[in-house]
């Protein structure tokens, strides 16, 4: 209780705070492997992105996609994969919710996003409009 009023009143929507080790099993627990970044990919009812870096430029390309040209995406360099609702798709992802944040409100809840990197990707440099908790696996 003591950590959640402490993370309400001074950090939530006043500044960045670094919890390490906020959900030290995360990678045990969410365990998706290389075909089920396939599957969501290919899913018409999962919106997912692509961002290629090119040239030194980022290209977006939204899903979903053929397990076919995802494949060949994940033999190139600098590349990121945004799944947006993940936790509709995934259980153990919306179970984050009530384990992480239970003393939020559900109003306040909008979704849980999932970014699969090679190394060098990203989805370039951006701001958001509202507040984002950022979960880094492996």
């Amino acid at each position: 209780r003591t950590s959640q009023k402490i993370f309400l009143e001074t950090y939530f929507q006043k500044k960045p705070v670094l919890i390490r080790h906020a959900f030290p099993d995360i990678e045990t627990r969410i365990d998706l492997h290389k075909s089920d970044y396939i599957d969501l990919c290919t899913d018409d009812d999962v919106e997912v992105r692509l961002f290629e870096h090119k040239q030194n430029k980022i290209t977006k390309t939204y899903g979903p996609f053929t397990s076919t040209f995802i494949e060949s995406v994940f033999s190139t360099t600098a590349w990121s994969l945004l799944f947006q609702e993940l936790d509709r798709h995934i259980p153990a992802v919306a179970d984050l919710w009530s384990e992480g944040f239970p003393f939020m409100s559900n109003w306040r809840k909008d979704d849980i996003m999932l970014s699969l990197s090679s190394p060098g990707g990203s989805i370039g440099g951006h701001v958001d409009n509202y507040d984002v908790f950022l979960l880094q696996g492996r």
